[in-house]
């Protein structure tokens, strides 16, 4: 599978459960500003309030093919691990299915991650062993506190080398800034 950082701010994410995986999985879907349908038959107190608050939608149900029209991701994330492998047979080739129960299963996996202003540091076991990520990505992000304070500064001074200098010097005067910067 290939990392990638995607913008799912006014995507259709559905997630199918409604227990403490689900919540946590929505939760980082809901901080990057999806449109967040939960659809079990039933849901946790949190996804309850979540949902007479507003901040996503609890359809109180099986779920069922047509529920998925549009959706651009599928979180499977029942307490049934078959039902979680059928949703991903089920999904349309173009909606993207993370199996929580195991993420070999879908066509996507969701990364243990930690930001830090501009910084973003994710790490993935491939499924091995979810813990260990999230424990690793919190000890590279304690590591790169630093660095991520550094990233406006770089910002800024990559903008005025991209614009004041000619193209076969930028590079390395970038190159050098950094070094500089990370003794």
């Amino acid at each position: 599978m290939l990392p990638l950082m995607l913008d799912v701010s006014g995507k259709k994410v559905i997630i199918a459960g409604g227990g403490r995986i689900a919540l946590r999985k929505l939760s980082v879907f809901m901080k990057e500003g999806a449109v967040i349908t939960v659809i079990s038959p039933e849901a946790s107190e949190e996804i309850q309030r979540l949902h007479v608050n507003g901040n996503i939608i609890w359809k109180r149900a099986r779920i069922q093919k047509e529920d998925l029209n549009g959706a651009h991701l599928l979180i499977a994330a029942t307490n049934d691990p078959h039902a979680n492998e059928a949703l991903y047979t089920m999904a349309d080739a173009s909606t993207w299915v993370c199996v929580a129960s195991d993420g070999n299963k879908g066509n996507m996996q969701m990364m243990s991650f930690k930001r830090e202003g501009d910084l973003t540091i994710s790490v993935s076991t491939s499924g091995a062993s979810p813990g260990l990520a999230k424990d690793l990505s919190g000890i590279l992000m304690d590591r790169c506190k630093s660095i991520a304070n550094k990233l406006p500064f770089i910002r800024k001074e990559r903008e005025h080398i991209k614009n004041t200098l000619p193209v076969h010097v930028r590079g390395e005067r970038i190159r050098l800034l950094i070094q500089e910067l990370m003794k």
